[in-house]
């Protein structure tokens, strides 16, 4: 909706819907978005719940000018009305609302059932239950081979889930493509050695701490464990844009501080927003298990699928809200320019 007063217009942009504020101009005026550096139209004063008139850009690259649809050349085409350009008479494309990252949150959560969603759930559930059990029951080799897939495995699904959100918001979720166990290794070593450099620090400190309380010099350890506690969470804010860029770099080195803490800086709200969102989750997940564990042998057994299924879906969802929060901020966050 537009606002006009004496001093300025403010509107929203139609291709990336952040509002726009200029010095009083007219009704029809072209201007440049400051976001997304697209051009468009001042729109005329409305009512409340009147949508905004469309703007269609002319395809000619050395025009380019925007125009509102009744100032469109109206011709007939092998007997089909077309619009083209007033000024250069080059065909014209309507400028589509882009969804906001706020109205692509409540999707992250229909995503996981979305298509063949529902079918992938129910086997990556079950999947995710078998190899949780044979890590948690297994001995020796075996469990280090559970441990392996379901990191590389899930890893692998996890970043595939993340890209696929980045670039396309109607693209339904895949299994990853495998060539064999060498690349569950690298999955595995992908996430893996990304987690040890978000929290490796935390960790040193952890040993130290542990290792002051073995000589006895109870000061130290205090020291250590503060220092432990402080890493860790700036290593729980810092880890889910770490990973965002792993998954968009494809690389381990995108945990860079240089590529992560800009990219925090620019969208502050939104990924603070998702941060909570992931913790909320995270916190679910693990205090179902938890609870899980208190419960007889039996029931533990029973339990197992629906945790499985919970901790699947909520897998899922994170790497979606991590996606969308590239896809509404690519130009802002700049990775790729």
């Amino acid at each position: 909706m537009a606002a006009l007063t004496e001093m300025s217009v403010t509107f929203s942009c139609l291709r990336c819907g952040k509002p726009i504020a200029v010095d009083a101009g007219q009704p029809g005026q072209q201007v440049e978005c400051p976001y997304c550096q697209g051009d468009c139209l001042i729109p005329p004063p409305r009512q409340r719940g009147v949508p905004a008139p469309a703007q269609f850009q002319c395809n000619n690259a050395k025009c380019g000018s925007v125009w509102f649809e009744h100032q469109l050349r109206h011709e007939q085409y092998e007997e089909k009305p077309v619009n083209l350009c007033p000024h250069c008479r080059w065909g014209v494309t309507r400028i589509v609302s882009v969804p906001s990252f706020w109205d692509r949150v409540p999707g992250a959560f229909v995503y996981p059932w979305l298509g063949d969603g529902p079918w992938m759930v129910g086997l990556g559930t079950v999947l995710f239950a078998l190899l949780d059990l044979a890590n948690r029951f297994g001995f020796g080799i075996g469990s280090l081979f559970a441990a392996i897939m379901s990191i590389g495995y899930f890893g692998m699904f996890g970043l595939d889930v993340i890209r696929i959100s980045a670039q396309d918001d109607d693209r339904q979720m895949d299994w990853p493509d495998l060539g064999g166990w060498a690349d569950i290794i690298a999955g595995a070593f992908q996430v893996f050695v990304s987690g040890l450099l978000v929290f490796g620090a935390a960790i040193i400190c952890a040993i130290m701490a542990g290792r002051a309380l073995i000589w006895g010099t109870e000061m130290a350890a205090i020291t250590w464990g503060g220092f432990g506690v402080g890493l860790t969470l700036l290593a729980i804010l810092y880890y889910p844009m770490a990973m965002l860029a792993v998954a968009m770099f494809d690389t381990v080195t995108a945990t860079d501080p240089r590529v992560v803490v800009p990219a925090i800086v620019r969208v502050p709200l939104q990924y603070a927003f998702v941060l909570m969102l992931l913790l909320f989750l995270w916190v679910l997940r693990h205090g179902a298990m938890r609870a899980l564990m208190l419960l007889p042998f039996g029931w533990q057994f029973l339990g197992f699928l629906p945790v499985s299924l919970m901790s699947f879906y909520t897998l899922i969802v994170s790497c979606r809200l991590l996606g969308i929060l590239y896809r509404a901020n690519e130009k802002k966050l700049g990775w790729f320019r």
